[in-house]
């Protein structure tokens, strides 16, 4: 697993780089903080993980920042569940080789100390 505050999700070259690390690191599931993107499709992922079937969560960006995205390789880990609020996503299954039941939880905390309590209570 890797996590990468990517800084914006959209051009060819960013998706490039996630398929590179992802082939590099043999990742079977990458976090991306700040996508700075409202929508993330089926297309969008097929480029970063090529011919591996993989699935993946959103959040869409606040304002033109943030977005966070969790993709993953089917045949590695399964989700039972997921929840998502504004700057935080959870998504709960189980590591397939290994059997592992688990929460993989991405949050992208805001700058301001009062917004950033609310984001963590």
């Amino acid at each position: 697993m890797a996590v990468w505050n990517i800084r914006g999700f959209g051009n060819e070259k960013k998706k490039s780089m996630i398929k590179g690390l992802i082939k590099e690191e043999r990742l079977d599931l990458i976090g991306l903080v700040e996508t700075k993107h409202s929508t993330i499709n089926d297309w969008d992922m097929k480029q970063c993980w090529g011919l591996s079937r993989s699935d993946y969560m959103h959040v869409s960006t606040i304002q033109g920042s943030g977005g966070l995205l969790i993709s993953w390789h089917q045949e590695a880990f399964k989700m039972y569940n997921a929840f998502a609020k504004e700057r935080w996503i959870c998504v709960e299954g189980e590591v397939i080789k290994s059997g592992l039941k688990c929460a993989i939880r991405l949050v992208y905390g805001p700058n301001d100390q009062q917004d950033r309590i609310l984001v963590w209570n």
